[in-house]
C-alpha cells in the first residue's frame, strides 16, 4: 500500500492524553511548542511589569519575549543571551 505524505514547517504533534488539571474545552500544549508560540503584546499602564517580565526572561525561559519592537518600528531581537542587554531594553519601557 503506498501513502502520500506533506511535508509541514511550523506544527507540532502530540498525543491526547487525560489531564485532570485543564478543563474540558482546554488544550494542552508541550512547552517546547508553546515557546516557540509567539503574538503581539501591545504595552499599557496596566501591563507594563508583565511586559518587563516577559522581556528580562528572554526566548529562552518561558513565557519570555522572541523581539520588541521599539516607537519608531525598530525590531529589536532577544536572542542575545546577554540578560544585562535585555535589562536594560525592559528599563527604557
Amino acid at each position: 500500500m503506498k501513502m502520500m505524505g506533506k511535508r509541514v514547517n511550523h506544527s507540532g504533534r502530540t498525543v491526547i492524553s487525560p489531564d485532570p488539571l485543564i478543563d474540558t474545552g482546554e488544550i494542552g500544549i508541550p512547552l517546547y511548542i508553546a515557546s516557540k508560540l509567539y503574538f503581539p503584546e501591545k504595552v499599557t499602564e496596566f501591563n507594563i511589569e508583565y511586559v518587563k517580565k516577559l522581556i528580562k526572561n528572554g526566548p529562552f525561559k518561558y513565557p519570555g519575549a522572541n523581539q520588541v519592537i521599539s516607537n519608531d518600528g525598530r525590531k529589536i531581537s532577544l536572542m542575545n543571551p546577554n540578560p544585562k542587554m535585555r535589562e536594560k531594553i525592559s528599563n527604557e519601557l
